[in-house]
């Protein structure tokens, strides 16, 4: 999870990893953090409330030396490998429901954290759901066929450009 608390990390090379980040910003003073993550593995309960409580103690942390923060919310995730869910429908020669590929999870999810982490000071939430999937249609496959994801949750290169052509007009880093 990115968060500045090594000690709620897991795996030696995530602690590793925070603690390079926070001498790191000791030293740096970007102008924007964006922070992405895999939300729905690190809020599994009863992880939630420990999650928020490391984003705050982040948050809180960034904003105290000025840092604007946007967190991105929770992404697309499927309930298995979107390219064999959809090799399987084609060799029965049936239409696709896409809301029936989706982790209905990831919208809940999403939910939670909006109101758990609100905007204020130098912080914002963007949904990627709310960009990617307006009324809780999630594409499947863009640019003629090819999947948005090339397993559960990896995007394939075409899948990021266009999340990213959705997401990154809300960042509001274009001048």
């Amino acid at each position: 999870m990115p968060t500045l608390n090594a000690a709620s990390q897991g795996l030696a090379l995530c602690r590793n990893l925070a603690t390079q980040m926070e001498a790191l910003l000791r030293d740096h003073k970007p102008d924007v953090i964006v922070l992405s993550a895999d939300w729905l593995e690190d809020a599994r309960p009863p992880r939630f409330p420990g999650m928020i409580a490391d984003l705050r103690q982040t948050l809180a942390t960034l904003d105290g030396r000025g840092i604007s923060v946007v967190l991105l919310g929770p992404p697309v995730q499927y309930r298995s490998r979107l390219p064999a869910m959809l090799l399987r429908l084609a060799l029965r020669h049936a239409d696709p429901v896409p809301s029936e590929f989706v982790l209905g999870d990831v919208f809940a999810l999403d939910e939670k954290m909006k109101a758990a982490l609100p905007a204020q000071g130098k912080f914002s939430y963007i949904s990627v759901l709310d960009a990617v999937c307006p009324r809780r249609r999630c594409p499947l496959t863009i640019d003629g066929g090819i999947p948005l994801a090339w397993d559960h949750a990896h995007l394939t290169a075409e899948g990021s450009v266009y999340v990213m052509s959705k997401v990154v007009p809300m960042l509001g880093l274009v001048n």
